[in-house]
């Protein structure tokens, strides 16, 4: 049937509720939210339901990255990640491109430096429940998340400290960078007593007040720290069975070379796992004890 007279819809009415439905959307679920439901959708299979993204477009309103809860079948307990961050990506490194996962005996002593918000920390303890774990994270940020992620796991403990060659306090250098890529200095001495300024602690402490002097695995992602650490080396270097590093040469040139020395090819097998390099120790064969003039035939 033909439009009545005087009733046709003109192309700017027809347009308009188009218009008016995006406008308000863009409104109730801004890019940051949209891509995080998307992306949950899409890669996790998982999608909330109408309050729960009400209730966190509420929340991006007073937060600028706001805490939401992912479950996940390899983990027995839900485990939070901040949204409009690159939490999302490393979520994805470790629990889809399995960038942890290595063949090693089983670890009773753990360091997880450079925990970030304890993704990693949490993959490990599901793998190893009988592990004693240690995450370091000097970011507060960072570090607020990873004890809400840590409090399911008793056997993870939590240190607000960065890793560094020395006991010293450091800044934070790179203030524009996504929280999965922060990085620290040493603090001149008129600096310390900047209240953003964070307490350092070198590995044979911890290792010597957590883990009575030996290390099975250690994880170690500090942003280009690695190459202090691991140049100066420590007791530790003579008690590690298995490391596990991420190297920043690009960002720290020096890097790699540190970690070559402190982990020699005659001393540990070498293997590379995504963005880390994995050493375990070689198991030395004893000669028998010399039984003097004995002979066997």
């Amino acid at each position: 049937m033909p439009p009545r007279p005087g009733k046709e819809s003109s192309g700017f009415a027809r347009l308009l509720p188009g218009k008016i439905w995006r406008l308000l959307g863009r409104c109730l679920v801004p890019n940051t939210l949209h891509h995080h439901l998307q992306w949950r959708a899409d890669r996790l299979g998982q999608k909330l339901s109408l309050g729960e993204k009400i209730r966190l477009r509420f929340r991006l309103l007073i937060e600028p990255q706001p805490l939401t809860w992912l479950t996940w079948h390899e983990l027995t307990h839900p485990v939070a990640i901040r949204i409009g961050t690159s939490d999302e990506y490393v979520f994805e490194q470790i629990f889809f491109d399995l960038e942890y996962k290595i063949d090693v005996p089983t670890p009773n002593t753990l360091l997880d430096a450079g925990a970030n918000i304890g993704l990693a920390s949490v993959w490990f303890a599901n793998q190893f429940p009988k592990a004693n774990i240690v995450a370091i994270e000097p970011d507060p940020s960072n570090f607020r998340v990873l004890e809400q992620n840590a409090a399911a796991y008793p056997q993870i403990h939590c240190l607000q400290v960065g890793l560094w060659h020395r006991n010293a306090m450091l800044e934070r250098i790179s203030e524009d960078a996504q929280p999965w890529a922060y990085r620290y200095q040493e603090t001149a001495p008129v600096a310390e007593t900047d209240s953003s300024a964070i307490e350092s602690v070198g590995l044979d402490e911890v290792v010597n007040q957590y883990f009575d002097g030996k290390i099975d695995l250690l994880k170690m992602d500090i942003e280009g720290a690695e190459k202090e650490v691991l140049a100066v080396g420590g007791q530790w270097a003579d008690r590690v069975q298995t490391a596990m590093i991420e190297c920043h040469d690009r960002w720290v040139p020096g890097c790699e070379k540190a970690m070559a020395e402190r982990f020699p090819p005659d001393e540990f097998d070498a293997r590379q796992n995504g963005e880390n390099t994995v050493f375990v120790r070689q198991v030395k064969s004893h000669p028998p004890a010399d039984s003097g003039n004995q002979t066997f035939s």
